[in-house]
């Protein structure tokens, strides 16, 4: 089901770059030129490789439905980006101490957190988890259905430097450096009960795990090449190739949906740009089981503030966008269709 176009936080504009017979590559910038569109008639926007609804927008501020005004009245924000099996959204307002969810486009529900320390957000089995990476390391698990905690977990000394959330089963794990690349060690379950410090400070596989069973490893081979391990749930290792026209500069993120499809977040540097001024772009690559590009996605990254993680997947692989702008933030929901199934003008 199609959802509705609510609105825009921000002109939008995408740029045709590349794609595969069904695939998608375009670039969200700041005007409303640059490529031919159609709207349909359920509202949402046709791209001519793929289509990109709007679900939710919110301006900045410190109200309902708005996110991420600091108590110096400064725009900052926002943190992390979930999305459940309902395909309700939640944007981690991490500057209002709190968690917001969006329905049909609408605030619905609004998740208090403890202070503005967290970073992340996982949401799976009607269960979510937000994480507080630092001197105050701790997890908060809540009911989707219930905006009161379900309990506090603190997380091991044992375990070194923290950087995400992933889920693991019916695990709520963190992601830690090391020297093979990132190890993943369980907190707590899903609905909260903890684990004691021995048991998570036991890493696991250092692959990402993903709603399928299988683990993904992705790197950075050259200026130009990534390198893409994927490794099922019965010790099959299948290698994935990507390639890019513009320089990498490094691997963000990788996920994977129930259907063993691979996703993998990358940053390049922008063209005649030296890596010393920043502002490249982001480029998410999806990858079939059989190792098939089945499309891309190119993004602008020069917005301020940015998000800490601007791409979530639904478990049955739709992939979201959080896009902040100067004037508030947008989510999307990207869906790949085939050219021929394009009804542009």
């Amino acid at each position: 089901m199609r959802t509705k176009v609510i609105g825009w936080a921000t002109a939008v504009t995408a740029v045709l770059t590349a794609a595969t017979a069904w695939g998608l590559a375009v670039s969200v910038g700041v005007s409303d030129t640059a490529l031919r569109r159609t709207r349909l008639p359920d509202g949402n926007i046709r791209d001519e490789m793929g289509a990109r609804s709007v679900v939710a927008t919110a301006a900045w501020g410190v109200g309902d439905g708005q996110i991420g005004v600091d108590y110096e009245g400064e725009a900052r924000g926002p943190d992390g980006l979930a999305v459940d099996d309902a395909g309700r959204v939640y944007v981690l307002d991490s500057v209002n101490a709190r968690i917001l969810r969006f329905e049909q486009g609408m605030q619905d529900a609004s998740y208090s957190l403890p202070d503005r320390s967290f970073r992340d957000i996982v949401v799976s089995r009607g269960q979510l988890a937000a994480l507080s990476p630092h001197d105050d390391r701790r997890l908060v698990i809540f009911s989707v259905d219930s905006t009161t905690p379900v309990s506090f977990v603190s997380i091991s000394p044992e375990v070194g430097t923290v950087r995400r959330l992933h889920v693991d089963g019916n695990d709520v794990c963190v992601e830690v450096p090391s020297p093979d690349g990132m190890a993943y060690h369980a907190v707590c379950t899903l609905q909260g009960v903890p684990y004691d410090d021995a048991t998570q400070s036991e890493a696991r596989s250092t692959g990402t795990p993903t709603s399928s069973g299988a683990r993904i490893r992705a790197r950075k081979v050259d200026e130009n090449n990534l390198s893409v391990d994927v490794t099922s749930p019965d010790g099959k290792i299948r290698k994935l190739r990507g390639f890019s026209a513009r320089k990498i500069s490094a691997v963000l993120d990788v996920f994977g949906d129930n259907r063993g499809n691979t996703f993998v977040v990358y940053a390049v540097y922008a063209d005649r740009q030296p890596a010393s001024e920043g502002g490249g772009r982001l480029i998410v690559a999806k990858y079939s089981r059989e190792g098939e590009l089945l499309g891309r996605i190119q993004t602008s990254d020069s917005y301020t503030p940015e998000p800490r993680r601007k791409f979530a997947l639904s478990e049955s692989g739709d992939l979201y966008q959080l896009a902040p702008s100067h004037e508030g933030v947008s989510v999307f929901r990207w869906l790949l269709v085939p050219i021929s199934d394009y009804t542009g003008e």
